[in-house]
């Protein structure tokens, strides 16, 4: 029986193997088949099928190699190009320089509502810290980030080494590199979660090494830092509380002091993060939050599904259920039932993910050397292919020459408005035109509904049209990029004032 078990599991690697690496060269379809399915059968086979009783060791100068993966990917898009990637880069170059303006103090009241509101200060405290040591706003938004992303393939490595051992820790770094989802963070400028999640690995490893004053620290500056994820902390940390109650003493006063040193730094804040935000969160049911899909994304990790899937048995079977194993099936229930914010937490899925597929691949390696070390090397190179392909094709959203534009508008006057009629457009003007930004549906100077702004849209009625701008602040200016609709081309009321730029006259 367990003969038979042994080589129908290698028959099905071996063609699900190939199948992987024929769908990430594009020579089939990767929604021919439900790979997410042949996966799972896969995993509970080697669960089977696969033990635990022999010993591996991987080079330790392996790492270099997925550290200049990294490096690699992201690099590339930034080869004759300046301009950073992401749509959020200019609400993050606003809010940085917002707190920049207030050194040496944190600025708080100082704020716009929806930066109090939406914006965590924790990211903006190590702007301004950059800036004292001479950094300026784009080589924080290229060039620190880049670090940022190989730093966290270090902390990576280290919490999958004191989770488990060095052979888990390099394939974890090996994945972490060829990541698809990982590399889409960092094309669309998610910078506090890309930091956020340095914070939440550092805290699990300082909490498994029993450090409790820097596991305290990091999980308080990662609270500080980004609410949802500190909110898979507080609830893989709850679980692990319960689970380990011999030791509730120091578990409780950590607890405690993460509260205790966080809370200083949103006090200003409570009325405009909870009772403002609380009838617009009933209503909205709490969204998303903007990412790929989870069907997009089980069909970009299907070289390592079905060995996170194996990990994860493998550590029920084992009846060790660290906070690594928590944090998964708690992100996995939030992101496959779409709970809350389930888009944007794929990332973080994505990170535990990783760990436990390396655990996979190291059974996978130790019972089959020469059969595992073949494909998990073929899944590797195939994904890395993938990578590359999308690094090579990343580009930021917005021309040079359209930018260029957009800083001509700091020659406006000083007291002057600038509207965007597309969210696309919005972040840029914001932060790279030195003016209020009026946008639909965004930050604090927008006083239209969404049918106030359709009526907007299709209206060449100068009345209505004079009636509606009757509320906001002249001078008023509005921006039309390349890839939006002239709203305002033959409406009455506005004037050429430069390239795609129209002054409000009525």
């Amino acid at each position: 029986m367990r003969k038979t078990l042994n080589n129908t599991f290698i028959i099905l690697l071996f063609v699900y193997t190939i199948l992987i690496a024929l769908s990430y060269f594009n020579i089939i379809s990767k929604y021919t088949l439900h790979f997410e399915i042949f996966a799972f059968i896969l995993a509970i086979l080697a669960i089977f099928v696969l033990k635990d009783n022999k010993k591996i060791h991987f080079n330790k100068y392996l790492i270099l190699m997925p550290l200049i993966f990294i490096l690699l990917v992201r690099i590339i898009p930034y080869i004759n190009n300046d301009i950073p990637l992401g749509y959020d880069t200019g609400i993050y170059k606003y809010i940085a320089e917002a707190y920049k303006e207030n050194l040496p103090t944190i600025p708080d009241l100082q704020l716009d509502k929806w930066v109090r509101t939406g914006h965590e200060p924790g990211l903006f405290i190590l702007t301004d810290f950059l800036y004292l040591l001479n950094f300026n706003t784009n080589q924080i938004l290229i060039y620190f980030l880049i670090f940022l992303e190989l730093l966290l393939g270090l902390v990576i490595y280290i919490t999958a080494n004191k989770f488990f051992n060095k052979n888990t820790a390099i394939i974890s770094l090996f994945l972490y590199a060829i990541s698809i989802t990982q590399f889409k963070t960092f094309e669309y400028m998610y910078y506090k979660n890309i930091l956020a999640l340095i914070f939440l690995l550092l805290s699990f490893y300082f909490l498994k090494s029993k450090k409790y004053i820097p596991f305290v620290i990091t999980a308080a500056y990662l609270a500080v830092l980004h609410r949802p994820s500190f909110l898979i902390f507080a609830l893989a940390y709850s679980v692990y509380f319960l689970l380990n109650l011999k030791e509730w003493k120091p578990n409780l006063i950590s607890s405690l002091s993460i509260i205790i040193l966080a809370f200083p730094f949103y006090i200003n804040r409570l009325k405009e993060m909870i009772i403002d935000n609380l009838e617009p969160l009933i209503e909205a049911n709490i969204g998303a939050g903007t990412f790929i899909t989870f069907f997009q994304y089980q069909f970009l990790i299907l070289a390592y599904l079905p060995f996170a899937f194996l990990g994860a048995f493998y550590l029920f079977k084992k009846k060790n259920y660290n906070i690594l194993l928590i944090w998964f099936v708690i992100n996995f229930i939030l992101v496959f039932f779409k709970l809350i914010f389930y888009n944007r937490f794929i990332i973080h899925l994505d990170i535990v993910m990783i760990i436990l597929a390396s655990l996979g691949m190291v059974l996978l390696i130790k019972n089959k050397k020469y059969i595992g070390t073949i494909t998990i090397s073929i899944l590797l190179l195939a994904s890395l292919f993938i990578v590359v392909n999308e690094s090579i094709n990343a580009k930021p959203l917005i021309s040079n020459v359209e930018l260029n534009i957009i800083k001509d508008l700091q020659k406006t006057e000083n007291n002057s408005y600038i509207m965007s009629t597309t969210s696309y457009y919005s972040p840029w003007i914001l932060g790279y035109s030195g003016r209020k930004t009026i946008a639909p549906g965004l930050f604090d100077y927008d006083q239209w509904s969404k049918e106030e702004w359709i009526k907007f849209y299709n209206s060449t009625d100068k009345k209505l049209i004079n009636s509606m701008f009757s509320n906001y602040t002249k001078p008023l200016y509005v921006y039309v990029g390349k890839y939006q609709t002239d709203y305002i081309k033959n409406k009455p009321c506005f004037e050429v004032y430069k390239d795609r730029i129209y002054r409000y006259v009525c």
